[in-house]
């Protein structure tokens, strides 16, 4: 044996012996991570033309607080491993993942345009939310080693259980137990490890067959619900003197500010009983509102009929504030028409901007008035008029094509008839 030879071997058994005692510290972690359920994760199919709007408002846990879910380990050889606990914390943290996950997919898939694509000055292309999803987190498995610089490795299992609710009927249509997670995986911080976990559910959530004949359109939404209001029908209200340019004024006393969940948008009055016709978007799933009236003074508004399908919602507040006049018969392309509002909330309530009827447009199957009026955001809810000072729609949306903006309304009569209500005789 050489000298070199000699003199380097007891260094190879060293090394050897560390290596052992390092892969020794182990089998504790290492059966952890076994244990974590493992599920392989689907690719959902994009959002189609006739895809309905979604949002995530609910989620909750099944299991007992403070329960074991998990091992964890923060040493260098993973090993020690301790019990991780599902307090409010971890909770909060993994809540907080399943609703980045939710809405990032939402976006990539096409159910929910870009932030970065949107205008601050210009009313969001949305669809009026028709599925509410509640997520029932019925089971958590994890298992993770922190390593040096604050990455994470390890694997997270959820098993929870999707409601779907139509809103404007107050019905669960669809409630599949779904699994996913991550297995094996390396993230550069806690919080993307989590994310990378409820990725997994999320991503099998929006596959299950059911859940994408909902959420695409493929199964009709069930009637809604059959509320207070229906049945209702409308006085007759004379157009005021001068018409909408020279009653401005008046009108503008029928417009409400719609305050609710942080939002705000444009509603206006339809008879002297006190209520109050605007979009469902609007409200959300709210059932009461405050509304600002053109005097400044603040009422409450109780929710009590909507369409999601035809994002028309009903409200009803004090009696006897002026209704506005309403409009059944159709427009003619050209008519000069004008839109009140409140852009940008409530400091620009009131707004009142003039244009021409461009068209009648069907978009998802329902019918729109097409006009070059201009409304921002904030206008949602408010009145369409026509010279007269009558009420022929209800604005909605806008839809960017290019650097032109194409502005929508419902056409008052329809969305009156989809929650039941009957324009005068």
């Amino acid at each position: 044996m050489s000298p070199c030879v000699a003199a380097t071997a007891p260094f190879h058994r060293l090394r050897a012996l560390l290596a052992l005692a390092v892969l020794s510290s182990w089998p504790l972690l290492a059966a952890a991570e076994a244990s974590v359920r493992a599920v392989p994760t689907a690719e959902p199919p994009a959002a189609g033309e006739q895809a309905r709007g979604v949002a995530l408002k609910r989620m909750k846990f099944a299991q007992l607080a403070n329960s074991t879910v998990g091992e964890s380990a923060a040493d260098a050889a993973c090993s020690d491993g301790k019990p991780v606990y599902l307090d409010r914390k971890l909770a909060a943290a993994l809540a907080e993942a399943v609703t980045f996950a939710f809405g990032r997919n939402l976006r990539e898939l096409g159910y929910r345009r870009s932030p970065g694509d949107e205008s601050v000055f210009s009313e969001t292309q949305k669809k009026p939310v028709e599925i509410e999803v509640g997520a029932l987190v019925q089971e958590v498995q994890m298992s993770y080693c922190g390593k040096p610089g604050g990455a994470v490795e390890g694997s997270l299992y959820f098993k929870a259980r999707m409601e779907l609710l139509v809103p404007a009927a107050q019905k669960v249509v669809h409630a599949p137990v779904v699994e996913g997670g991550v297995s094996g995986r390396r993230a550069p911080t806690m919080v993307e490890f989590y994310r990378a976990g409820a990725d997994g559910l999320v991503k099998n959530f929006l596959a299950e067959p059911g859940v994408v004949a909902w959420l695409g359109g493929a199964k009709p939404l069930p009637t809604a619900v059959a509320q207070k209001a229906a049945g209702l029908r409308l006085e007759a209200v004379s157009p005021p003197a001068g018409g909408t340019a020279g009653a401005a004024t008046l009108l503008r006393a029928s417009v409400v500010t719609i305050e609710g969940s942080g939002r705000s948008g444009s509603g206006f009055v339809i008879s002297r009983q006190g209520y109050v016709l605007t979009n469902q978007h609007v409200v959300g799933g709210n059932r009461f509102v405050k509304l600002r009236l053109a005097s400044g003074r603040e009422a409450v508004g109780e929710v009590v009929q909507q369409n999601a399908a035809r994002d028309v919602a009903l409200i009803k507040t004090e009696s006897g504030l002026d209704p506005l006049a309403l409009r059944s018969g159709e427009l003619a392309p050209g008519e000069t028409v004008y839109a009140i509002g409140s852009p940008l909330g409530e400091k620009f309530s009131g707004s009142l901007t003039k244009g021409i009827v461009s068209a009648y447009r069907v978009r998802n199957g329902q019918r729109f008035i097409q006009s070059d009026v201009a409304i921002l955001s904030g206008s949602s809810g408010g009145p369409l008029l026509d010279e007269q000072g009558r009420v022929v729609g209800l604005t909605q949306s806008g839809v960017e094509a290019g650097r032109a903006r194409i502005n929508l309304f419902v056409p008052i009569a329809d969305g009156l008839q989809a929650i039941g209500v009957a324009l005068p005789e």
